[in-house]
């Protein structure tokens, strides 16, 4: 290991030459470089090390920017074309990544007509908004929820569920994820094999069976102070969310 006093580094021919070749092949060996790279800013270093992208502030438009894509992916874009048919909200401060903000994602999502996806389950929490219509729909562990405008459903991390839209009339809603900090943890995964069991075996279902009454977490878990025996020892889900699915607006 070498040494150098500050007078003498800069006396060193070729300095910034060799400033460059340093740190390119610094680069070149996918290191950072911790330390000031200039004398113009107080703890440079530190600026360098905190200069991840950062989330500003931006305004999507529901009804001029959001919901006219969405009709227009309604049109072209089927349910045997895809599962899934939600834009989802793409911070400018942290693009390409898909998140809202730095911990979330919106999404929002409209449905034609009696669409539904069949169920799946993930490691990221989410919730779900119903903003119009009233045929919003989402299967959460056997409970089978229709919702909304301000209606919001839970679906816990890994509790199977699936949604999309029950009646005549489409309807258009609003989920948030927590999957860009699921995916900074590297913990982030999907399973879409769903099954219950049938004459002692597994099967696999293309939907789920109705376990529970469509009011159930508003009849059982609604009222403050009051809860079931048998409630307390009742695990929905992964066991680790609030046992009620849906919270109504009104």
């Amino acid at each position: 290991m070498s040494s150098s006093s500050a007078s003498t580094v800069t006396r060193l021919p070729n300095r910034e030459a060799a400033l460059k070749a340093l740190y390119e092949n610094v680069a070149a060996k996918h290191m950072f470089p911790f330390w000031a790279t200039t004398k113009d800013v107080a703890n440079d270093e530190d600026r360098q090390l905190l200069a991840a992208p950062q989330a500003i502030p931006f305004l999507w438009r529901c009804a001029e920017d959001i919901e006219p894509i969405l009709d227009q992916a309604v049109q072209l874009v089927t349910m045997e074309d895809s599962e899934r048919r939600s834009l989802v909200l793409m911070n400018p401060g942290l693009a390409p990544r898909r998140a809202t903000v730095s911990t979330m994602y919106t999404a929002y999502r409209l449905n034609d007509a009696n669409e539904i996806m069949p169920p799946h389950r993930h490691s990221p929490n989410a919730i779900r908004f119903g903003l119009k219509g009233k045929g919003n729909f989402t299967g959460v562990d056997g409970e089978n929820i229709v919702f909304g405008p301000g209606d919001m459903v839970l679906t816990p991390n890994d509790t199977w569920h699936n949604h999309g839209t029950v009646g005549n009339e489409p309807a258009l809603n609003l989920s948030v994820l927590d999957l860009p900090l699921v995916e900074l943890l590297n913990a982030v995964h999907f399973e879409h094999d769903y099954k219950e069991m049938e004459n002692g075996k597994l099967v696999s279902k293309k939907q789920q069976s109705e376990r529970f009454s469509s009011d159930y977490s508003q009849r059982i878990y609604g009222y403050g102070g009051l809860l079931p025996r048998f409630a307390g020892k009742q695990k929905r889900g992964a066991g680790t969310s609030s046992p009620m699915f849906v919270y109504r607006w009104e």
